[in-house]
């Protein structure tokens, strides 16, 4: 890389990723894929990752899930619906059989991702979990989270203010951009 050579770089980073599935690899090979725009190796390479147990990993997929359940990354399908227009049998099938994800979906995948980061000692998968159980109204579960932040001495200031409005249903903080980042 240093001597210019992107090409080779790119091309021992695909063999690691790809032939070894190492999770380093994987995760370097994602972000050059998500670069070049093609979210659907991103997507694969993370989960590939993720399920070795790589911790990074774990919260990055949870962080593309939850853009796509908010409609900031395109699912699939729209993918594959916004780059043809005619009819497409897998796309059909998929309809058919119902194998079609909602945007509900993307956000149950997104926390359960966001709870295996947690458990790797996530401080920001903890904080995306308070908040969302709270909007779910899973009180006790975000309650239980705000407590191990609170305990954690993470995001003080964060922890007071929601501690101070929990209560009030209107209260909906919202989940810094700087934290959703793949």
């Amino acid at each position: 890389e240093i001597q210019g050579k992107t090409d080779d770089t790119d091309e021992m980073l695909r063999i690691g990723a790809l032939e070894y599935q190492d999770p380093s690899a994987l995760i370097d090979y994602a972000y050059v894929q998500q670069k070049a725009g093609n979210m659907a190796t991103y997507e694969e390479g993370m989960t590939k990752a993720a399920t070795s147990g790589h911790p990074e990993a774990c919260h990055k997929l949870g962080n593309f899930y939850y853009l796509t359940s908010q409609g900031r990354i395109p699912t699939r399908e729209e993918e594959t619906e916004s780059s043809s227009s005619s009819f497409s049998l897998k796309r059909y099938i998929s309809k058919l059989f119902g194998q079609s994800r909602t945007r509900e979906d993307y956000r149950r995948l997104a926390m359960d991702w966001y709870e295996l980061s947690f458990l790797h000692g996530s401080h920001n998968a903890t904080l995306k979990l308070v908040l969302l159980l709270r909007e779910d109204g899973d009180m006790d579960a975000a309650r239980k989270y705000l407590d191990h932040m609170e305990a954690s001495k993470i995001y003080p200031k964060f922890v007071t203010r929601l501690k101070e409005n929990w209560e009030d249903k209107d209260y909906r903080p919202a989940i810094p951009d700087k934290l959703l980042e793949l």
